[in-house]
């Protein structure tokens, strides 16, 4: 790709700077990683529970389910859904907050990187 002034762009070099930048706060990249990992096994989790009700519900109606055994099976997935549900929020607020500080870090490091730039050019 060529830039405004002809030249090529340095992909490599402009990727290995942003790595530098971002080296410090590894911890902040891995935790939301880990965080969006479990907000979209939370989401599977509810799917499949929404399964588990459509095959359970069939089976009652087919008469192979008693209704107490259905009854069971209902408030174990209600028990389920709702705890998938609060890891989910949570997970989501602490992803927020890793992105959002890791972003906010980032920033910060970048302009006092180009400042410090422009204050040492020369006049």
């Amino acid at each position: 790709m060529v830039n405004l002034k002809g030249r090529d762009i340095d992909f490599r070099k402009v990727l290995r700077n942003y790595l530098k930048i971002t080296l410090p706060y590894k911890k902040y990249f891995f935790a939301a990683i880990i965080t969006i990992l479990i907000i979209s096994l939370m989401e599977l989790v509810e799917k499949y529970i929404f399964k588990e009700l459509i095959d359970q519900g069939t089976n009652f109606y087919n008469g192979a389910l008693s209704t107490n055994a259905f009854t069971e099976i209902l408030i174990w997935l209600a028990i389920i859904f709702t705890v998938s549900w609060i890891i989910r929020t949570i997970s989501g607020w602490f992803r927020f907050h890793f992105i959002n500080t890791l972003d906010a870090k980032l920033i910060f490091d970048l302009k006092k990187w180009f400042f410090t730039h422009i204050i040492g050019l020369s006049h």
